[in-house]
């Protein structure tokens, strides 16, 4: 395709030294798409921009802004690029976690079981995230007391902390399998 290239060989691009605007991007796209995006929905199941059309434009439907900020920052520290989430969120004012929710970690990370248990109501989720959350939490706390050793209060918070939760069954049982196979020590 010689118009996207300039007419160039062997991968050369000329359009680069153009001071006028390229009318397509690299490979040969166009920078506007002039199919009607109505026409493509239901491709790849749907309407990928999951907003309204208008003529020939995708509007998108409003979002949370603090949400998508906090997202974007994530996936920013997952990628390592630790400095550019830490400016995103100076720059945008908006923290990485809801209040709650920082203090929720604070306090796991420092194994104050009860004082994680208090936040947990604070959160604005559902019950059943409230569920898996505290029984996650219990999971970690049961890992912990393992760890160090502490083989009859691990028992206890099997018994009486992570069984009463209901939890996958299987997942107990494994759990309680951990029990027995990293029993006190001789």
């Amino acid at each position: 395709m010689s118009g996207a290239r300039g007419g160039g060989g062997k991968g050369e691009d000329t359009s680069m030294g153009s001071s006028a605007p390229s009318s397509s991007a690299p490979a040969g796209r166009p920078l506007f798409d002039p199919v009607d995006p109505a026409q493509r929905h239901g491709e790849e199941g749907g309407d990928v921009h999951g907003g309204e059309v208008q003529g020939d434009v995708v509007r998108a439907l409003p979002f949370d802004k603090r949400a998508y900020v906090r997202v974007i920052t994530q996936a920013l520290r997952e990628m390592g690029f630790s400095r550019a989430a830490s400016e995103l969120v100076q720059e945008s004012g908006i923290p990485e976690n809801a209040p709650a929710i920082s203090k929720l970690r604070t306090r796991i990370m420092a194994g104050d079981w009860q004082g994680a248990e208090e936040v947990l109501p604070t959160l604005d989720v559902d019950p059943a995230a409230q569920r898996e959350c505290r029984f996650a939490m219990k999971k970690q706390k049961y890992a912990e007391l393992l760890e160090n050793g502490d083989v009859p209060a691990a028992l206890d918070c099997l018994q009486q902390e992570l069984a009463p939760l209901g939890g996958d069954p299987a997942t107990v049982h494994a759990l309680a399998l951990q029990l027995v196979t990293k029993g006190p020590r001789d």
